[in-house]
């Protein structure tokens, strides 16, 4: 009778110790990608982006999972999507205004871009 007591409560041991090491796992793949969307603010005309973007990279760099030896690779992925040169934009509705560029909204979607997204994933 004891044993079938212990049965479960090893079972469920074994359930949540499986369960945290697939959170790790997700964790080092949001740290990829937060790192390639702080890239791309750090490569951007704003100093202030740019900043930003340096300070998220290294708190990721603190606390990532993962090995940092691909960081230098998400940077030139990210740089070559830049290259490309398809900034987000909010059209003007009124005459003869110019565009405004968004380029936190373009850095926010740049890890769904088809290319850096494959790129990413061969990781």
């Amino acid at each position: 009778m004891k044993i079938y007591v212990f049965l479960p409560f090893i079972s469920l041991l074994i359930g949540c110790s499986n369960s945290s090491s697939s959170y790790q796992a997700g964790m080092t793949d949001k740290d990829i990608e937060s790192y390639a969307i702080a890239s791309c603010l750090t490569l951007q005309k704003s100093t202030y982006l740019q900043d930003q973007g340096d300070a998220w990279a290294s708190v990721i760099v603190q606390r990532m999972k993962g090995s940092i030896d691909i960081l230098p690779k998400i940077t030139e992925i990210v740089k070559e999507e830049i290259s490309k040169g398809e900034m987000a934009v909010a059209r003007s509705e009124v005459i003869n205004a110019k565009n405004k560029e968004l380029p936190v909204l373009y850095c926010n979607e740049i890890i769904y871009k088809p290319a850096v997204l494959t790129a990413l994933k061969s990781l």
